[in-house]
């Protein structure tokens, strides 16, 4: 290994030299611009400062030469894009040189950049925002991150690629913590309106920032500023979406012209449906108990807890009783804070979380227990275990497995309580459940009771979304399991209800995601589909069925890593999702499209032993066996297929398949060696 421009490399620097050094700054939010020490670092090539800017991204990581000369000379030919990058190479070395910068390092195939030794001025802003940095906030720009790296798109169409993947990803993660700042109780007013305030720069139909901003500017006596932030909102939505405001800000702008005061904060933190709410199932997580005391446990704590309630706070139809309120009742001490009972009566929630955390030697163990609070019985109990060593992976560790093991127990516990209700007595959250419980099980004797359902949730609640977001659901469930009488009419109705429980609800994980995926599935709009689907997975990162509809687009797009990315995370946050059997069919089917047919068959045959009704999996199970060679079998799995879809044929099939070529050609010889009819 060698430093471009010097003869000696970086790691035999020694500690004072190394400290000594100034560090390179880069600057990406408005072209390209270095800076070493006090004074600018002039590079005349725009390649070359581009190609510096990648390789700050890639985190240090080693980048193959191949890869740079094909990113930025992707319309010449091999030679002359390897002699261009050796002459933006060597421009590039002579620039850092002349500024005495040992930050570019390069191996005989590799290039990379030291790592702790440059800094990229979007991180800077990205951390100064998770640090609760008003002045950070202050400079989030209307056009959100389109600044970054503006202009340098033209240099080849795979960086532009490159360049708008890094933009929608520094926007989202931009977006996450200025919702996680305006949505944290515990902080300062003023910092809360700052951080909605850039939130709606970022995204002006972003509705929970509104609403933050307009309860405390009221609360400030700025009544015209809080009207005036309700009314863009109303316009834009009116004007992209055809829609209005939510029922939850439409009341809060009630509220304000009324009395000129908003709200209480969990009135508005709430939002959602209030003629549903009273049934929807709540929780307050309580401060995590640590032994030994000390600060770095304690540390922990806090952490693990704050990722838990974050994390749940993406979970669909579950409210989160505030950071700063659970902290606060459990400072005031008393034999309350250990009781269940007590704190349901005291925060009215219908589940309490507890944990702790403990260290022995170099290990640490967190317990918790999940609890009904109105009862005082325990729901769920569990352990984890990690190294002290690793805090930061821990925290996340600890909260990402809280709420994968929280989420699913409350879901069936909720639903034990629904089933126990006598049919009278049911709230629409109530019959959403049972709608829910019957749709995903997919008995063919059974399936059809779902709109009857759905449409009585909806007689109880007109302004509670889900049941219609699932009334969309159940009619893309049975164009998928080839039940449906006429494809084009229950894809309208999708599409219809999707966008009626939207109306209700804007930021409906469900609605959106189902909608992006009949524009996947029905109409072919990949691109469509696909943004709608990010844009569920944004609003609920949580979401299983959002994870699982976007993991089955992006396999449609021949995107196998992303498809199993987005698979295999649904799984991690819900392992015990009711939809699960959809997920894992979608990793059997991402692997068959790689070629793993192993892999394929293993994943199908998981998938169907969680539901041998779904026929989606029965088919990718069919195409696995064959490719696998294990014909007989598949001709077995094809009987099944037949039984459940007894008007299947080949050619229906390859009509209505979002699968493309080649792929859909080879799925459907497959299907057709295994005996199914053409």
């Amino acid at each position: 290994m060698s430093v471009i421009g010097m003869q000696s490399s970086d790691p035999l620097l020694d500690s004072n030299e190394r400290c000594s050094l100034p560090v390179l700054r880069i600057a990406v939010l408005g072209g390209v611009r270095l800076s070493l020490g006090a004074g600018p670092l002039p590079l005349a090539s725009r390649k070359a400062r581009a190609l510096l800017a990648y390789l700050a991204f890639q985190a240090s990581a080693p980048v193959s030469r191949e890869r740079l000369a094909g990113l930025f000379w992707s319309d010449v030919s091999d030679a002359q894009a390897r002699n261009s990058l050796r002459q933006a190479l060597f421009e590039l070395r002579e620039g850092l040189a002349a500024g005495g910068c040992r930050e570019l390092l390069a191996g005989r195939d590799e290039l990379w950049l030291t790592p702790g030794r440059y800094r990229l001025d979007v991180e800077d802003l990205l951390a100064a925002l998770a640090a609760g940095d008003a002045a950070a906030a202050e400079q989030v720009e209307p056009t959100g991150t389109m600044r970054l790296l503006a202009e340098y798109e033209e240099l080849g169409s795979l960086f532009a690629d490159w360049v708008i993947e890094i933009r929608q990803g520094t926007q989202k993660e931009m977006q996450r913590r200025l919702e996680r700042g305006f949505s944290d109780v515990s902080r300062a007013p003023q910092l809360r309106r700052a951080f909605a305030q850039a939130a709606l720069r970022l995204d002006p139909m972003h509705e929970a920032a509104c609403r933050v901003v307009m309860e405390l500017a009221a609360r400030d006596g700025e009544i015209g500023i809080a009207l005036r932030a309700y009314s863009a909102l109303y316009e834009v939505l009116g004007a992209e979406l055809d829609m209005e405001p939510s029922e939850a800000t439409q009341q809060l702008a009630v509220e304000i012209k009324r009395s000129g005061l908003a709200p209480s904060p969990a009135t508005v933190e709430r939002g959602g449906a209030p003629s549903a709410e009273g049934s929807l199932p709540s929780i307050v997580v309580m401060p995590f108990q640590v032994w030994p005391k000390t600060a770095e446990t304690a540390w922990l704590a806090a952490g693990a807890m704050e990722g838990v309630v974050h994390s749940l706070s993406g979970v669909e139809h579950l409210r989160i009783i505030a950071r700063a309120t659970a902290m606060a009742v459990a400072a005031r001490g008393g034999p309350e804070v250990h009781d269940p009972r007590s704190l349901g009566a005291l925060l009215g929630v219908r589940y309490v979380l507890t944990g702790s955390v403990q260290m022995f030697g170099g290990e640490l163990r967190l317990a918790f227990e999940l609890a009904e609070a109105e009862r005082g019985v325990s729901v769920l109990t569990g352990q984890h275990q990690g190294e002290a060593g690793k805090l930061f992976e821990m925290q996340d560790t600890i909260a990402t497995a809280v709420a994968a093991a929280v989420a699913p127990s409350l879901r069936e516990n909720e639903l034990r309580l629904a089933m126990r209700r006598h049919p009278g007595s049911l709230t629409a959250y109530d019959l959403l459940l049972r709608a829910q419980d019957v749709m995903f099980r997919l008995v063919p004797s059974e399936f059809d009771q779902t709109p009857a359902l759905l449409r009585r949730a909806i007689a109880e609640a007109p302004r509670f979304a889900s049941p219609l977001a699932h009334l969309a659901v159940w009619h893309l469930l049975r164009i998928g399991q080839g039940w449906s009488p006429n494809v084009e009419a229950d894809t309208i109705d999708a599409t219809r209800y999707a966008d009626a429980a939207l109306a209700l609800e804007q930021d409906n994980a469900v609605a959106l995601a189902t909608k992006g995926q009949m524009l996947s599935f029905a109409r072919r709009d990949y691109a469509a589909g696909l943004q709608l689907l990010d844009l569920a997975v944004a609003r609920s990162p949580n979401s299983h069925l959002a994870l699982t509809l976007r993991s089955a687009t992006r396999n449609w797009l021949h995107d196998i890593s992303g498809s199993l990315v987005d698979a295999k995370r649904a799984m991690r946050v819900s392992p015990l999702d009711p939809f699960g059997y959809f997920t894992r069919q979608m990793v059997s089917q991402s692997l068959y499209a790689a070629g793993d047919y192993a892999g394929a068959v293993e994943w199908a045959r998981q998938a169907a032993a969680l539901n041998g009704h779904y026929t989606s999996n029965l088919r990718t199970l069919v195409v696995a066996l064959v490719a696998a060679g294990q014909l007989a079998e598949a001709r077995d799995v094809a009987a099944t297929l037949r039984r459940y879809e007894p008007h299947f044929s080949l050619v229906s099939f390859a009509a209505r398949t979002p699968l493309r070529e080649p792929i859909r050609g080879q799925y459907v010889a497959h299907l057709r060696a295994a005996g199914m009819p053409d």
